[in-house]
């Protein structure tokens, strides 16, 4: 290689206006964290290749972990061509009509659909449901209304696009709404010769931007507008990708987009639902099992809520550690319950303080780390250990446990109490929730005017994401020219109002009272106090 580049170089030397060279160096180190000794090599070296040749342009860079799991993902360059009827454009924003057989042609290669296309797509085809059944119908019959008449149509992201002519040219194409409608098309043009025929139109919107944030706003609000799982619309959020990655390379598949892994065949058993992953999260990690029984999609909705669990703090490996031990869990008490119990609600009544007692009994404490879970062995989750844990909970079973698991606090700490007379367990005490305020303890303070709805939306649209640094009502008051007492009487109203959390010392608190965030700079996350006394 380096023959062919210097006889390269001497042959075209000559009427080279301009020579560039990039110098790559990639390990699995952190590229934030460079030592000034390698750094200043790579500053050498780039500085030797400027000297060997005349006029160059010489660059040196670093690629750490981040950056090549940033390049594994990062999706090829695609520029593809779509022919339309009509189309409506206003700066980088256009509306098409394209004729179906067009929009057939582009999402195919070589008679296959191009799902690279769907990659930042909340979910996967659902199937022939209701909605897809009526599309697959309409697509049928050829003397239905225009296509584009029955259907909302399709959404494309681009990072350029332009219209030539009858056609519109897009670079980086991403489908992030639609996919249930691109499949039908798909589908009915590969199985029907009379649909080569089919003149009518679908609806085709494309947006360029790069912006991440703007991208990651479309892909949410087009998919919201539907019945999307929850769950579904982080499915672009990086802590999601990450986990998909850790948990398949452990031989399991995450359903980040649902239906993406059902559909190419692979088992329940190794599906894994960002809910079935979160609950374990909750159970074992955070320790709270009576709340992961309980524990569905809508928390996801809410942003506190989704980062206490999908925060990116715990180490990724704790991910696959955690499914590997509430399915091998699952296994043994299916094999144990009782026929009459319906597998569902059983399951998530009894999998999650089984698993909490086992782990907390091979570490012998109740406060093991997620890095310690992170490094469990999940084959200590035998059916022996499983069942030995199923008897001593069935002897301390009521008849709320044996009607609907154990669901409630009062009954996990009973349960683990037990299990720490019985078998050792150190700091069953960490399992107590943490302190509460009660609602009504706070009372709003009077300010010198009248409270005005005005008012109170100016101090909303001032106020940070929580929580709150000290000091915020200051900041506030001073920018509003008002009395701090106005300040905190308008904060108050925006809680009862539910359009904040109460917030105590860098500790935020639901409408009753039990701890649902902190600001981990200020406050100890195993005791919830200061860590230093500040306002």
């Amino acid at each position: 290689m380096r023959g062919n580049l210097k006889f390269a170089y001497r042959k075209l030397s000559p009427r080279l206006s301009s020579f560039s060279v990039e110098i790559y160096y990639a390990s699995r180190g952190d590229t934030f964290d460079l030592g000034s000794e390698v750094e200043a090599r790579g500053h050498q070296i780039a500085a030797i290749v400027r000297n060997s040749f005349g006029s160059c342009k010489a660059e040196f860079s670093f690629v750490g972990a981040t950056a090549l799991v940033e390049l594994h993902r990062k999706i090829q360059n695609y520029t593809l061509e779509l022919p339309f009827v009509e189309a409506l454009a206003k700066g980088e924003r256009y509306v098409v009509l394209a004729r179906l057989s067009d929009y057939f042609r582009f999402i195919s290669d070589e008679g296959k659909l191009r799902r690279y296309l769907f990659d930042s797509n909340v979910r996967d085809f659902m199937g022939l449901n209701r909605v897809n059944e009526d599309i697959k119908e309409t697509l049928e019959n050829l003397d239905s209304p225009d296509f584009w008449w029955l259907n909302n149509g399709v959404t494309i992201l681009a990072t350029s696009a332009a219209i030539t002519g009858k056609s519109i040219q897009a670079d980086d194409i991403q489908i992030v709404n639609g996919l249930q409608t691109t499949e039908s098309i798909f589908r009915h043009f590969t199985q029907s010769l009379a649909a080569a025929q089919d003149e009518r139109c679908l609806l085709v919107k494309v947006i360029v931007t790069r912006d991440e944030a703007i991208r990651d706003a479309i892909i949410r609000a087009t998919n919201n507008q539907t019945d999307v799982e929850l769950a579904s619309l982080h499915a672009t959020d990086k802590i999601q990708r990450d986990i998909e990655d850790v948990l398949l390379r452990h031989g399991l598949y995450y359903e980040r987009r649902k239906n993406f892994y059902a559909n190419q065949g692979h088992t329940p058993a190794e599906l894994v639902s960002p809910l079935y992953a979160a609950a374990g999260y909750v159970a074992l990690v955070l320790k709270t099992p009576h709340a992961a029984s309980s524990l569905k999609s809508k928390f996801m909705r809410s942003e506190i809520s989704y980062k206490s669990v999908f925060d990116g703090t715990a180490p990724l490996e704790v991910w696959p550690k955690l499914v590997h031990i509430l399915k091998r869990v699952d296994a043994q008490l299916e094999a144990l319950r009782p026929q009459a119990k319906v597998t569902d609600k059983f399951l998530k009544g009894w999998r999650y303080i089984t698993g909490l007692l086992l782990v907390a009994g091979h570490f012998g404490r109740f406060t093991y780390t997620a890095r310690e879970l992170a490094e469990f062995d999940a084959s200590l989750v035998t059916p022996k250990e499983v069942e030995r844990i199923w008897q001593e909970l069935s002897q301390q079973s009521t008849s709320a446990t044996r009607m609907g698991g154990w669901t409630s606090l009062r009954n996990v700490l009973a349960a683990c109490d037990d299990a720490a007379r019985k078998h050792g367990l150190k700091d069953v005490k960490s399992l107590l929730p943490p302190r509460r305020i009660p609602p009504s303890s706070v009372k709003a303070p009077t300010p010198a005017k009248p409270l005005t709805d005005a008012f109170v939306t100016k101090v909303a649209a001032l106020l940070p994401p929580q929580p709150w640094k000290p000091g915020i009502h200051r900041k506030i008051s001073d920018q509003l020219n008002c009395e701090t007492s106005a300040y905190f009487a308008a904060v108050e109203r925006l809680i009862e109002e539910g359009h904040v959390l109460r917030q105590r010392d860098g500790v935020l608190y639901d409408a009753e009272g039990n701890v649902v965030s902190f600001d981990p700079d200020r406050v100890d996350p195993e005791t919830l106090e200061l860590l230093i006394a500040s306002g």
